[in-house]
């Protein structure tokens, strides 16, 4: 069956404030966008969704 997969892609720092709002800092060529996390959901209200959220974070190496 053949499928068509809409998918949104944000790399950068979370900040959800206490009142709620969620939005992602993404830097870009020493250029800062600021995305509504919120509303970028909002799109996929009552479709049926796979979620993944990532973060890298580097791992110290053995001491020998």
């Amino acid at each position: 069956m053949a499928k068509y997969t809409n998918t949104t892609a944000l790399n950068g720092f979370l900040d959800i404030e206490s009142t709620g709002t969620m939005t992602v800092e993404e830097e870009i060529k020493g250029k800062v966008q600021v995305y509504d996390l919120s509303s970028v959901l909002e799109r996929y209200q009552g479709r049926k969704v796979s979620i993944t959220i990532k973060e890298d974070e580097p791992l110290q190496p053995m001491e020998r």
